[in-house]
């Protein structure tokens, strides 16, 4: 059986999960961060990956490829964090760092490009191929998975902070002629809110699409909770790697 490792890396903690080529979470180590120095923290992962593959009985030839998550920005396609602020970290060349280490193919992407792909793989997304994913927090901000593959070029953000877009009758002022068009132009299959607090209410998200439908039509996806919560991110980072590998 052969294996991807997703990597969440955090301002106090590495976690690593490891992952069947099918997407399936077969264990995880998180170890607490207490240095945030590069070359030190990709040892520390790095140790993580190889421990974790030891504690199952398998085989190093067997990982594939490991896929890491990390809030900030990042240059997906040279590998860099070009900045990652809890980190205080500028320009960090992590595919290389990495590489060097565990002699794999590794893949970095920020949180949450990586969030929206484990929502398509084993979340709320599940069975689409075409998803919109709404992140509430400093900011709204949008992605946009078409055919399988995030549309890196079409990240969108909101003007404004999370408070400006709080409220139902808010989000059909300001958020939905926006979701509106964007699932016109790319048949998504369904729109994933996550970051919103205290809405685990069934009835919340009848009401939510209630406006929603009644202001885009019947025709247009529904918007459901995310599924998949702390674990996400390695399930979206192990997912990458998955990805590109094919």
């Amino acid at each position: 059986m052969r294996y991807t490792m997703g990597v969440h890396i955090k301002a106090n903690s590495v976690k690593v999960g490891m992952f069947d080529l099918r997407g399936h979470y077969l264990h995880f180590r998180e170890e607490n961060l207490d240095i945030h120095e590069p070359n030190l923290v990709v040892e520390r992962l790095s140790a993580g990956v190889k421990y974790l593959v030891d504690y199952r009985g398998s085989k190093y030839e067997n990982v594939a490829g490991i896929g890491i998550a990390i809030d900030g920005q990042v240059d997906f396609k040279n590998g860099v964090i070009t900045t990652a602020p809890e980190m205080k970290w500028e320009n960090v060349p992590i595919t290389a760092m990495a590489q060097r280490l565990l002699d794999k193919p590794v893949f970095v992407d920020d949180l949450l490009n990586v969030i929206a792909l484990a929502e398509l793989k084993e979340g709320a997304g599940w069975g689409q191929k075409n998803t919109i994913t709404v992140y509430f927090g400093d900011c709204v901000e949008v992605r946009i998975i078409k055919d399988g593959r995030l549309l890196r070029d079409e990240i969108k953000v909101f003007t404004g902070d999370a408070g400006d877009y709080g409220t139902v009758k808010e989000w059909d002022r300001k958020l939905f002629p926006e979701l509106r068009r964007l699932s016109g132009e790319i048949s998504a299959g369904v729109i994933v809110f996550h970051g919103l607090p205290g809405t685990e209410n069934e009835s919340y998200w009848k009401t939510v699409n209630l406006s929603w439908h009644r202001h885009a039509g019947k025709n247009m996806p529904d918007i459901l909770p995310a599924e998949l919560g702390e674990e996400a991110p390695l399930y979206g980072a192990a997912g990458l790697a998955a990805l590109e590998l094919r």
